[in-house]
């Protein structure tokens, strides 16, 4: 059986690879576009969802080796974005193999206990749902965004052979 853990990061990271080189083709006034619904500009929820892992692989324990960027700093270009998203996902498949237990996050007045399936399962679904956000943005512009499942990754890593329906 292919290794689960490191097939379901790779997915992840594949799909936000797809949609930044989907998007450094968009203009200033697309990258600043907005739906209802959504968590703000692509421009923002791009800067948003890729930043995130890096956190994410710090509440998981150890030190996260890539460029550092957070929410509300400058927009670090695409080059930044992609640098962290091929940096965290190896980084988030090492912890997910061998993190057991809880971890604790947030402020120092404030701090939350979290199981560490918690943070694995939330570094995947963050992503998600503000990739398709950024998708909905995308169409709303009249742009086919890029297919980013399971099914297209599969497709494209050869892990998916459909037949042959020439």
């Amino acid at each position: 059986m292919a290794d689960f853990i490191e097939g379901i990061y790779r997915q992840n990271e594949w799909a936000t690879l797809r949609l930044l080189d989907a998007c450094r083709a968009l203009t200033d006034e697309q990258l600043d576009a907005r739906a209802v619904g959504a968590f703000g500009t692509v421009r923002e929820t791009l800067q948003h969802f890729v930043t995130a892992e890096q956190r994410y692989v710090h509440h998981l324990g150890g030190a996260y080796d890539g460029p550092v960027v957070r929410d509300g700093d400058p927009w670090p270009g695409f080059d930044t974005l992609e640098a962290i998203a091929r940096t965290a996902a190896p980084a988030l498949i090492e912890r997910a193999r061998n993190a057991t237990g809880t971890v604790t996050i947030g402020p120092a007045d404030a701090p939350e206990v979290a199981d560490v399936t918690v943070i694995l399962a939330q570094a995947l679904q963050h992503s998600t749902e503000h990739r398709s956000q950024v998708c909905t943005i995308l169409t709303t512009l009249g742009i086919e965004p890029p297919g980013l499942s399971g099914w297209d990754w599969g497709e494209a890593t050869g892990a998916l052979v459909l037949p042959d329906r020439a």
